[in-house]
């Protein structure tokens, strides 16, 4: 399954973040940094593997909640 990431860019406070999903249709419902529910701008590409490989992908742990 292949996975898609939405690239998103807030335009009231100029938030960059990424999404991974399986689904074709996710769109942010909130920006996490200023909290507006509209005004973003919204790239998707594909990309060839599974979610896992690219989060956590080979990244170190740099803190466990608990």
């Amino acid at each position: 399954m292949a996975t898609n990431c939405v690239k998103v860019k807030c335009m009231k406070c100029g938030l960059h973040f990424a999404a991974y999903s399986w689904s074709e249709e996710w769109r942010p419902e909130f920006c996490p940094e200023c909290g507006t529910d509209k005004g973003f701008l919204v790239w998707q590409e594909e990309l060839p593997n599974e979610i896992f490989s690219y989060i956590p992908g080979s990244a170190p742990i740099v803190e466990l909640g608990t």
